[in-house]
């Protein structure tokens, strides 16, 4: 609050130090949003079964990606699965976009990044670098709620593969 009252003030020799602190108190919002979102995700033990249709979910992780990227990356999406998961659609969504969002972050500008729903195995993004923070781990949990595995494949200078395996009685 007491930023937005010194930003609404004509203060252009602040801007610069307003700016910065607007961001690192954004930036401290979404740790502490993680860190509770993980801590609800510990202590629940199942989970709503609700039908969760790829196409919905991939379209959806597809704007975020071009939204986080800004151009920076080729993007490519495909959907070979075309089919549903039972579950739950906010926690899938929360770690499939911790995924994605980890894939643009570490991803150098000019570099490509792909989205996919396969049969086998689910869900695979893939770009270049890796991130190891919440995100990662809130994933870890949602996948374990659903009995699913995270699969990381990692080969320097080349690239991550981070897939999602879902069992078939996730298969809607």
């Amino acid at each position: 609050g007491y930023l937005e009252l010194i930003e609404q003030q004509d203060n252009p020799e602040l801007q610069t130090i307003i700016l910065e602190m607007q961001k690192q108190s954004q930036r401290m919002n979404h740790l502490v949003e993680d860190l509770l979102n993980l801590s609800r995700l510990e202590s629940e033990k199942e989970l709503p079964e609700e039908v969760i249709q790829s196409s919905g979910l991939l379209n959806t992780l597809e704007q975020e990606a071009y939204a986080l990227s800004q151009n920076r990356h080729s993007i490519s999406v495909s959907d070979e699965f075309k089919g549903a998961l039972l579950g739950s659609p906010k926690d899938v969504h929360s770690a499939f976009s911790n995924l994605v969002s980890n894939a643009v972050r570490y991803t150098p500008s000019g570099g490509s990044i792909a989205i996919g729903m396969s049969p086998n195995p689910f869900f695979t993004t893939k770009g270049i670098g890796q991130g190891t923070g919440l995100g990662l781990s809130i994933c870890k949990h949602v996948l374990n709620l659903h009995q699913a595995e995270l699969i990381i494949r990692s080969e320097p200078g080349k690239g991550s593969t981070f897939t999602c395996r879902f069992p078939k009685k996730r298969i809607a």
